[in-house]
């Protein structure tokens, strides 16, 4: 009876053959539902990693400029008028960059550079009688960085930064980032203007070296 109902009535046919369909349907459904978890997932991981991973070639990239910072300061020749005693200090000033600033507050004790201690100074504005042979600007006061170097113009002043074109806007020491490492330039023009003298040193170990001193 009931095959003779199947076999007569449409709509039986229909149900039966949809059957597979409708299971397919649930599986490909699951399997999509499945899928999104999984992006999902994925994308919060990166979400959480990402941003560390960022903070850590950051914290990187400052470490390698203030080594840098450090070790040019063993290549300038400062008159002996910068400072106010045979033994006083080299004084390192940072604006603009807390993690440069970090950096060198780590590395600095114990160096010395011809018999020098060196010290570290965190400027929030520019400080025209303040005691600073280098002078650091980083990206959080590019907006003023003529008005920095406008102060130390014509002073025993080394100004370093890692801003756009540095040694072509007047900077001594510029510091070219990118994505795993920094490369650095040097304007021995600038270095003379401010009345230092860079050693052939800054040739060998620069990787772009500008102008001229006498």
């Amino acid at each position: 009876m009931v095959k003779e109902f199947a076999h007569s009535n449409p709509l039986a046919h229909t149900l039966q053959r949809r059957k597979p369909a409708c299971s397919q349907t649930g599986k490909e459904r699951l399997w999509r539902s499945k899928s999104r978890a999984y992006h999902l997932v994925a994308a919060l991981v990166v979400g959480l990693l990402l941003p560390g991973a960022i903070a850590t070639a950051a914290s990187a990239l400052d470490e390698t400029e203030a080594s840098h910072l450090l070790r040019m300061a063993g290549h300038i020749e400062w008159p002996a008028t910068a400072f106010a005693r045979r033994d006083s200090a080299i004084v390192v000033g940072v604006v603009g960059s807390a993690g440069v600033y970090e950096a060198l507050r780590k590395m600095a004790p114990g160096r010395q550079v011809d018999g020098r201690s060196m010290a570290v100074l965190q400027l929030d504005r520019p400080q025209a009688n303040a005691s600073v042979h280098l002078l650091y600007i980083g990206v959080e006061a590019w907006d003023k960085l003529p008005l920095w170097m406008s102060v130390y113009q014509d002073r025993p002043v080394v100004v370093a930064t890692n801003a756009p074109q540095a040694v072509d806007r007047g900077a001594t020491f510029g510091f070219v980032r990118t994505s795993h490492r920094v490369a650095l330039e040097a304007s021995l023009s600038a270095a003379e203007q401010s009345g230092v003298r860079l050693s052939s040193g800054v040739l060998r170990v620069a990787d772009r070296v500008v102008g001229s001193q006498r």
